[in-house]
């Protein structure tokens, strides 16, 4: 009876224990359900606004570069090189595309197997592997913090017009993004559950992202910076060396042969480097300003010359991210992982492969939609906000999605201060418009060529022989960076003569 007794005083415990609210949860009581339905509709639309218009354009250069050797897979399983130019000789040495990091292209070539391969739908993929970033953010944030800063990290960075430019290209940007946070998100994940799947899955997801391209070596300080932190027995098994087999098989497998294609081991030409071979840290601080403050990316201005309310939140969710991890030993971990997260991209200004702002999107930009959730989240607890703060961080990510920034005028005597509200500006003046063709007029010339140039003529082009080539069906010559001297343009001239 003593017993029996006992059981029921403590299931009566049980039944009368109020929960208590967690350090890092929102808590609007008054309406709980609102701030996802905000989030969800907000990403909606910055989805549906990335993906306008999308096959208006031919690729230009870059695109080139980096879809059209999967439109060889298809037939030759193989990424052929698209170029005629030898810009990198040794990159070129096998006559494929970047061998050492083939994740991308095969990704896309099933893809486009399925779709069909045109410029539209490798853009597809971009924007599909942009839309699964967010969802992997969304689950690592919601790891690391709570529900809100997820749902608002993950809907910042659908909305950002940094990422509608970026995520509109063919190119690996969003492809890269994705595989590296889920590789994060698998490693924090087995770091906190030790001997769970994740266990197994994490050194397949830094593989990935090494086998995606260069700029993926970047995760390897995260990741090794990190262990060391945590200590190798909390995120590696024995049970699991078959998984470790696997993917160190995998990336051998491609190393062996193609290990001297990385652009690691060779001198790589600067001189078309906004910023040179090596940009200082100041160069990364303008690169989170830009990343904070959209619509200032391409370098039109100097950064200290706007101002965004996104900025102020990324520094108070990074100092708040910072003082949890101080205060709290069981946010320890996470607290590493951002901050590692966040000082990647310096590590990346230490090599010569660092080209634009672009490169660092890659890295620096989840973690800037993440802190600046975070920030949202601690500005909603203020004494006046705190009984309505679901109500509030609705409000206030609206506010950044429509990201309103003040601006200097660029003159050095112009003191005038005006306002642009840069989601709609961009999404009005870069995506609506219909635009007839690229800048490299890829479409002209490929007409010009349809029109006026015979079978048995030969095509040189002064830029982009790959574009052109893929849009008129005939192999054209590069002018520009060919491993061609003058004398052999010459000969071809002479023998394109006496036919």
């Amino acid at each position: 009876m003593e017993y029996s007794g006992a059981s029921q005083h403590r299931a009566s415990t049980r039944e009368t224990k109020i929960p208590m609210q967690t350090p890092d949860r929102l808590g609007s009581e008054q309406l709980p359900q609102l701030l996802p339905v905000v989030c969800v509709v907000l990403a909606l639309i910055g989805l549906v606004a990335t993906s306008l218009r999308l096959g208006d354009l031919p690729f230009w250069v870059d695109e080139s570069i980096a879809a059209l050797p999967a439109l060889s897979i298809h037939s030759e399983l193989l990424p052929k090189n698209p170029f005629d130019l030898d810009y990198m000789p040794w990159q070129l040495k096998y006559e494929l595309w970047d061998p050492a990091t083939p994740l991308y292209r095969y990704s896309l070539a099933a893809f486009t197997a399925v779709v069909g391969f045109s410029e539209l739908h490798a853009r597809w993929f971009s924007v599909l592997m942009g839309a699964l970033s967010a969802l992997a953010l969304l689950v690592l944030a919601r790891r690391l913090h709570d529900r809100s800063t997820a749902w608002m990290a993950a809907a910042l960075l659908l909305t950002s017009p940094t990422f509608m430019l970026f995520a509109r290209e063919a190119r690996h940007f969003t492809f890269l993004m994705c595989m590296s946070i889920v590789a994060l998100g698998l490693l924090y994940e087995a770091s906190q559950r030790p001997s769970s799947r994740a266990t197994a899955l994490w050194p397949a997801g830094v593989v990935a992202v090494l086998l995606t391209q260069t700029l993926g070596y970047a995760i390897l300080p995260i990741v090794g910076l990190y262990v060391m932190w945590v200590g190798p027995r909390r995120v590696l098994d024995l049970r699991y060396w078959p998984a470790y087999v696997a993917a160190g098989c995998a990336y051998a497998a491609v190393m062996a042969v193609f290990w001297d294609t990385l652009p690691f081991f060779h001198q790589v030409d600067c001189g078309n480097r906004t910023a040179g071979c090596q940009p200082s840290p100041w160069y990364y601080i303008g690169a989170l300003h830009e990343f904070l403050a959209p619509m200032e990316m391409q370098g039109r201005s100097r950064w200290w010359r706007s101002f965004s309310l996104a900025q102020p939140l990324a520094l108070l969710g990074l100092i708040a991210v910072a003082l949890r991890g101080l205060r709290h030993r069981e946010a320890r971990d996470g607290t590493i992982l951002v901050c590692l997260w966040l000082l990647a991209p310096l590590i990346l200004l230490s090599t010569r492969e660092v080209k634009f702002a672009r490169y660092l999107f890659i890295w620096a930009f989840p973690v800037c939609c993440l802190l600046a959730a975070r920030g949202i989240v601690e500005l909603s607890r203020a004494p006046g906000l705190r009984r309505a703060s679901g109500v509030a961080a609705s409000v206030l990510v609206i506010v950044l999605v429509i990201a309103p920034q003040l601006r200097r005028g660029e003159g050095a005597n112009d003191r005038r201060v005006g306002l642009r509200l840069a989601m709609p500006s961009y999404v009005r003046d870069e995506i609506l418009p219909r635009r007839a063709d690229n800048w490299e007029m890829i479409r002209q010339q490929a007409d010009l060529v349809a029109q006026h140039v015979r079978p048995d003529d030969v095509i040189v082009s002064a830029f982009d022989d790959a574009s052109l080539g893929f849009r008129t069906g005939r192999f054209v010559y590069s002018f520009l960076n060919s491993s061609r001297t003058d004398r052999s343009f010459l000969d071809l001239l002479a023998r394109t003569r006496a036919a």
